[in-house]
C-alpha cells in the first residue's frame, strides 16, 4: 500500500487479521500499518492481539498478491 509521509510517497505494509466468530460471521479484529512485513513488526503486532486478550486461536496465513506481483491469478497465495 502507498501512504503520504512528511509530503513523500511511501510503500507500507498492512496486516489485516479476519476470524470467523462462534456464530460463523467474519469479524475483522485487527490491523497493523508498519515500514515493512519484518518479523519485529510481525512479532509485536501479534503481542499486541495476545495483550487484547486473544487467545486459543488455529490460523492460516494467507498473503494478499497483486496481479503485477507475479501472481497471474490476482488471488491470495498460502505462505
Amino acid at each position: 500500500m502507498k501512504v503520504r509521509k512528511n509530503g513523500w510517497v511511501v510503500s507500507v505494509a498492512v496486516i489485516i487479521v479476519c476470524v470467523v466468530n462462534s456464530d460463523g460471521r467474519w469479524e475483522i479484529i485487527g490491523m497493523g500499518i508498519g515500514e515493512s512485513e519484518a518479523k519485529a513488526f510481525w512479532l509485536a503486532f501479534l503481542l499486541s492481539l495476545k495483550e487484547r486478550g486473544l487467545e486459543g486461536v488455529a490460523g492460516h496465513l494467507r498473503r494478499a498478491q497483486r496481479p503485477e506481483s507475479g501472481d497471474t491469478a490476482g488471488v491470495s497465495a498460502d505462505r
